[in-house]
Parts: C-alpha cells; sequence; structure tokens
C-alpha cells in the first residue's frame, strides 16, 4: 500500500472528552481486520492472523485448516475433515464452518485511533515486546495472533470502559460513507452489543503538514518494534534511486530521506519523524469486537470484499485462456459431501 492510500480521517467522531492538561480528544475508524477464531467451550479465541478483508479472512482460515492437517497426519480422519474443509474455502465464501464438532468464523475486528491536537496516539512505554521467540516457519505476528480471548477484555488496556464508551456508538456516516454502510453498521450494533477490548495493535501512518487527513500503509503489526523497523525499511527505500519503487523520486527527495536516516542515528525513526512535508507515525491502535448471543461479529454486508476465492480466481483464469498449459489449475471441486461443513446445512 503506497503513501495516501485509505485516509483516516474521522467520519462520526467522538464527542470531545478534554482530560486535564489534554487538548480535545477524538476517535477515528480504521478499515476493519477479518480474524479465523474458534469456540471452544462457549467461548471464542483467534486461531491465526487477520486479513484486510473478509476474503483474506476466509483465505487465512483455510490455511490454519491446512495447517491443522498437517498436524494430525498420523490420523486419517481428521487430516480428511481439515483438508476438506480447507478445499471448500478455496471454492466458496463462508464466514462460518463447522469442522469436527467446533464452529469456526471470520470475525470482523474494528479498529481505532485515538487523536489529541491532530496527533495520533503513539506506543506506550509500557508495551510488550514479543514475549517470546515464534516456532520454526512462523512470524511473531502469526504467533502472537494465536489464542486472543474474544470474550474478554485485554489486560494491556489500562481503562477498558472508558474505550467501550468512546467507541460503542461509532458509525461511519457523513461525507463520502454510502447510506448503507451507516445503515448496516446501525443494524449490527444492535444484533452484537457487547463491545470487548482486544490487544492493540501498531500501524504505520503519514500525513501531509497541510492535510489534516491521515492515511495507514503497509501492514498493521502486533508489537510496536516490528512496525518500526516497517517504518525504517520504508524510509531506506525511498532514499535510494536503485530501488524500482522508488524510480519517480527527485534527488532532492532522496537526499531528505538519506539525511532524516542520519540523524535518526543507529536507533532508528522510533515512533515519530518527520520528512520534508510528510509526518510519519507509528499508531497505537485500539481493537475492538462486537459480541452478540451467537457469538462475535462476522464480515458485514456492507464491507467492502472484492476477490473470489483462489480456486474460483483460478478456474475463471483459465476460462479465459490466462492460465499456461503448464499450470495445474484449480483442485477439485468440493462435492455435495462438503455441506457437513455449513452450520444448519444437512443437505
Amino acid at each position: 500500500m503506497d503513501d495516501g492510500d485509505d485516509p483516516a480521517a474521522p467520519r462520526t467522531p467522538a464527542p470531545p472528552d478534554r482530560r486535564p492538561g489534554e487538548e480535545p480528544v477524538d476517535m477515528r475508524i480504521l478499515f476493519p481486520l477479518y480474524q479465523p477464531a474458534q469456540e471452544v467451550g462457549g467461548r471464542w479465541a483467534t486461531r491465526t492472523y487477520p486479513g484486510n478483508n473478509p476474503q483474506e479472512g476466509r483465505d487465512s482460515l483455510a490455511h490454519h485448516f491446512l495447517k491443522q492437517s498437517h498436524e494430525v497426519e498420523r490420523d486419517p480422519g481428521r487430516k480428511r475433515e481439515f483438508t476438506d474443509a480447507a478445499n471448500l474455502l478455496d471454492w466458496e465464501a463462508h464466514d462460518e464452518l463447522l469442522v469436527l464438532g467446533h464452529r469456526y468464523r471470520v470475525v470482523r475486528i474494528e479498529r481505532y485511533v485515538r487523536f489529541v491536537d491532530d496527533e495520533p496516539d503513539l506506543p506506550l512505554p509500557t508495551e510488550p515486546a514479543a514475549p517470546f521467540a515464534p516456532p520454526e516457519n512462523e512470524s511473531v505476528r502469526s504467533a502472537m495472533n494465536y489464542g486472543i480471548d474474544l470474550t474478554a477484555d485485554t489486560k494491556l488496556e489500562s481503562d477498558p470502559d472508558a474505550v467501550r464508551a468512546a467507541v460503542c456508538g461509532l458509525v461511519p456516516a457523513g461525507g463520502p460513507v454510502p447510506r448503507e454502510v451507516t445503515e448496516d453498521a446501525l443494524v449490527r450494533h444492535l444484533a452484537y452489543p457487547e463491545v470487548v477490548v482486544l490487544p492493540p495493535d501498531f500501524q504505520p501512518m503519514v500525513n501531509r503538514v497541510d492535510d489534516r487527513a491521515w492515511h495507514p500503509f503497509g501492514d498493521s503489526w502486533t508489537v510496536p518494534e516490528e512496525a518500526r523497523e516497517f517504518l525504517l525499511r520504508h524510509l531506506e527505500h525511498r532514499s535510494r534511486k536503485d530501488d524500482e519503487w522508488n524510480a519517480d523520486s527527485t534527488p532532492e527527495e532522496r537526499n531528505a530521506y538519506r539525511k532524516a536516516l542520519e540523524s535518526c542515528g543507529a536507533e532508528g525513526p522510533g515512533d515519530s519523524i518527520d520528512v520534508l512535508p510528510l509526518r510519519y507515525r507509528i499508531a497505537r491502535v485500539i481493537r475492538v469486537v462486537r459480541v452478540g448471543f451467537d457469538g462475535p461479529e462476522p464480515p458485514r454486508d456492507s464491507d467492502p470484499d472484492p476477490y473470489q476465492p483462489p480456486a474460483a480466481q483460478q478456474q475463471e483464469a483459465r476460462e479465459q485462456g490466462l492460465l499456461d498449459d503448464y499450470d495445474e489449475g484449480p483442485p477439485p471441486r468440493p462435492g455435495r459431501a462438503a455441506r457437513r461443513f455449513l452450520p444448519g446445512d444437512r443437505t
């Protein structure tokens, strides 16, 4: 994602909340994430990393099923169930499946950034670092996204009740927001009235000094250090002409980025650095999930969902003659027996 994509301008700001010694506070809505979760014993917990749109969340759930199938290699029956569930998601868009007696759902994670005097909240000095080395072939992001309880507030927010009060009634509204998006949000707030506060994530953001809108860029990160490393790599790319991504930059721009990096020293840019007219920040993102009687909120009908499942995309490309002869093509389509994974479907 390039600088300037996905503005995070306020849509329905929270009422100004003036605290002692602070400017008025407003909460700005970021794009949501979509995270696979599993119900066990009446409680829901995350199972792998989130996606940036509903289909990416489904793809992540399919990847989790394939990983589970490898872990139960010695149990052919369980292996087949996980493999067949993954194949179903390869072909069809489903936000909830029932696999081996457990419900799995793609959960909609809402994200907000608190702003004071048009500056986003930065990571706190007390933010935890990665608590452990991830398993082999796992990233810190993936490992730390496993097992987050979606039914209880995180202990990483000092005042979850204040967070809940600030965001519980916020809906995207006004300006360019389509009416159906606002109406969908209001309906979902009634269907999923409980707000659970999750651990924060950390989002690189950029803003031009002459433009009030802040824009997220790149991925969100589970710990501040990962976000800082991403920002450092981004600045390094902007300082080099030989980088294909930066080929159109001017010598003056590249020189400004080199000087900014030199001024940072060995510690890097940290959470805040200004280069030319751009302000770069690592924002501390408040994350919540809305919960109803049937569990956490799934994706909304109004959420942008531009992609087909991967096998369906591949099949369409083959039909259009876009695949070479040596391409393997999509896996076999799931048969009627795969309907066993759909809650309530007994056909």
